[in-house]
């Protein structure tokens, strides 16, 4: 049996779960992948977070191996709604795109454009396509050339709901670190607030209050663990939960 190289490998990584491995994801190489690979002799082999490729060695083989045609497409598909739900997704009708044309270096991350086009695997749509350039992977010349692509986080003002005793007075969200901010929706726009008259109707009794982030914060399953709740200047929840992605990205939290 010929000798083989690992010709490179690539990580498949979603924001929304860094570090640990994105879930619900599935790689098919195109059929005329698989065609391309049987003739080279070439192998995939799945990793934890990708796949790695497995070429003949290349002193069997003459030197440069690959010319502008030699391209490998992959194609990634979901294997659960979550990942609509949680990913900054391109305009309706387009899927991401990466590609290591044109890239620099025997490791990286590639950049996530957007390109019209449909597909399905399994009743999901086409997340992304990938397609891998052998004679720009070969010029790295050093192997195996690792790349990496990483769907990102989708992103949303964070609401926290408090329903509180009437006399309550002078909540404030903070976060420890001083790196997210939140500020205090007025009474006249939680009164028309969806969310909020719904709570007034079920808590006619209750003080409300809605906080909302200043600015939209990328979901993530790390979570974050310094916002907190004053009352009076006075730490009255160490901990707040995090506001979720998959509900609304808001937390009601009567207290």
């Amino acid at each position: 049996m010929s000798q083989y190289q690992e010709f490179l490998r690539l990580e498949i990584a979603h924001d929304y779960f860094a570090p640990a491995a994105a879930p619900d994801l599935v790689v098919r190489p195109t059929p005329a992948t698989t065609r391309y690979l049987a003739g080279r002799g070439g192998l995939l082999k799945g990793t934890l977070q990708g796949f790695r490729l497995l070429l003949p060695a290349p002193d069997a083989i003459p030197n440069p191996r690959f010319g502008p045609d030699d391209r490998l497409t992959f194609q990634v598909f979901p294997e659960s709604d979550t990942f609509n739900l949680i990913t900054d997704l391109p305009a309706s009708g387009h899927h991401f795109h990466f590609t290591n044309q044109e890239f620099k270096g025997a490791a990286g991350t590639l950049r996530a454009t957007s390109r019209p086009g449909s597909g399905s695997h399994r009743g999901f749509p086409l997340a992304a396509q990938i397609d891998l350039h052998l004679a720009d992977a070969e010029a790295a010349a050093e192997f195996p050339v690792r790349y990496r692509i990483a769907f990102p986080a989708q992103s949303e003002i964070w609401k926290y709901y408090f329903v509180a005793e009437k006399n309550t007075t002078d909540l404030r969200v903070e976060d420890r670190e001083a790196k997210l901010t939140f500020h205090a929706v007025d009474a006249t726009t939680l009164a028309t607030d969806r969310v909020g008259k719904s709570l007034r109707t079920n808590y006619p009794d209750a003080n409300l209050f809605l906080f909302e982030s200043t600015h939209p914060i990328a979901g993530s399953v790390q979570g974050r663990k310094n916002l907190q709740l004053l009352r009076e200047g006075h730490v009255i929840i160490p901990h707040l939960p995090n506001p979720d992605v998959r509900d609304a990205a808001m937390r009601i939290i009567k207290l």
